[in-house]
């Protein structure tokens, strides 16, 4: 007995579907109309089609209305104040169905001129840290980062212009900060992190100063645009071979003063205290420890790579968010190795853009580490005192002064920023008084 398995044909509609504008910059839509519209039409070559407008992506930045006699054609109208998001993006799709098969295409509609990488490229950042060293204490604290990149010369082998640039990063922080403010509420709308900012006064905004530059040139880019795994959107990445050398302020010996009970006599700190520092503490009642005067600003240089990440539209045109950045340096560093350059430094950092919920701004977070290469972790028994106020006097009799030199541990800072030219432009607008 003989049995056969039949088995249907499927037919499948070999539908595609096309937007025209395909792309669009309002900078260039109807000029002298307000506020800025485009008209979107959209084609299918299969017949029996049906064409469906989405939502725009992001909702927020205008409207999209289709024509309720042709639903091949809609109106996209930007919001009255799309001068304040000249860098966002708008993307408006259109589906085409028939039966179980579908297709989708998007118009992309730029608020302002399109990104053209390549040339001068600058970051101007509020944020606040958390600092700290190996087995020491952590310290918050706001800070302000200026970041400019220059290209050097004038060729533009793949796009991202000359392949030598030119760049320093300054960074500016605050006096540490007590309270509790938690991550969600920095991020949060109201961004009181940013309000207590602006609350600092003028002498303890600037109580560290750290600066670095150098060259970088680019080995290698990616060829085309890659869709990325977790997010809208497309990327290439950069690989780039960097020289950088620096300094950090030293902090003043009065702002690092910390100040602790002198422990009692016969106790493990007190004993400590006279094996390590040959302090034996006779009539003194308070200790305070502090830094070593210092003449000459810590010093730092590296060498190492840089793997940039530069983004696009699904439509394969580069966007204005920020670039994505991770650093592999090594080199020195005196504020890590004692205040002298001694032994192998690594360096770590990264920096990465996370679009807000409009897609008109951006919360940065970033992260650096700093670490010995150059021998075996030295470990021995905690000093461990019990703080105290400041006493009347610090020069009394029995206050007895501990100035230890620059540190020499591994260190660390991560945090969050906000666009401070944004900030500012936000600033101005709610101040403004409407006649």
């Amino acid at each position: 007995m003989l049995s056969a398995v039949v088995t249907p044909a499927v037919l499948r509609a070999a539908i595609s579907v096309t937007v025209n504008p395909t792309n669009v910059s309002l900078s260039s839509a109807n000029p002298g109309t307000t506020p800025k519209s485009v008209n979107l039409t959209a084609k299918s070559d299969t017949a029996g089609v049906t064409l469906a407008w989405a939502p725009l992506n992001p909702p927020s930045l205008g409207t999209l209305t289709p024509d309720p006699v042709d639903p091949c054609k809609a109106v996209y109208v930007a919001p009255t104040h799309a001068s304040g998001y000249i860098s966002a993006v708008v993307l408006a799709k259109v589906t085409a169905t028939k039966g179980t098969e579908s297709a989708e295409a998007t118009a992309t509609i730029y608020l302002g001129p399109p990104a053209a990488p390549g040339g001068i490229y600058s970051r101007f950042i509020l944020g606040g840290e958390m600092s700290g060293a190996s087995a020491a204490p952590r310290t918050f604290k706001y800070f302000v980062d200026l970041y400019n990149s220059v290209p050097l010369g004038n060729s533009n082998p793949d796009g991202f212009g000359p392949r030598l640039r030119a760049w320093v990063d300054t960074r500016i922080s605050s006096v540490p900060q007590s309270g509790s403010t938690t991550l969600l509420d920095f991020l949060g709308g109201s961004n009181p992190t940013i309000n207590k900012f602006t609350d600092l006064k003028v002498n303890e905004v600037a109580q560290a100063i750290e600066t670095m530059g150098g060259l970088q040139y680019r080995l290698w880019a990616q060829s085309e645009p890659r869709k990325m795994f977790f997010e809208d959107g497309r990327s290439r990445t950069t690989l780039h071979l960097v020289a950088a050398y620096g300094a950090v302020t030293p902090i003043d010996p009065k702002d690092t003063a910390a100040f602790f009970s002198y422990p009692v006599a016969g106790s493990p700190a007190a004993d400590q205290l006279k094996q390590r520092y040959g302090l034996t503490g006779t009539g003194k009642n308070t200790l305070v420890i502090t830094t070593l005067d210092r003449d000459r600003f810590l010093r730092q240089y590296y060498g190492g790579i840089r793997l940039n990440t530069h983004y696009y539209n699904d439509a394969g045109q580069p966007t204005r968010r920020p670039i994505r950045s991770v650093d592999i340096l090594f080199g020195q560093n005196e504020a890590v190795t004692g205040g002298r350059w001694r032994g192998t430094v690594g360096r770590a950092d990264f920096f990465l853009p996370i679009a807000t919920g409009d897609g008109t701004g951006f919360v940065y977070v970033f992260g650096s580490a700093a670490f010995k290469l150059s021998r075996r972790a030295f470990e021995r028994e905690p000093l461990i005192l019990d703080p105290t106020t400041a006493p009347a006097k610090i020069n009394a009799a029995d206050v007895q002064l501990l100035p230890l030199g620059t540190g020499n541990r591994d260190t660390f800072k991560i945090g969050v920023g906000v666009d401070l030219l944004r900030l500012f432009a936000k600033l101005k607008k709610a101040n403004a008084v409407t006649p």
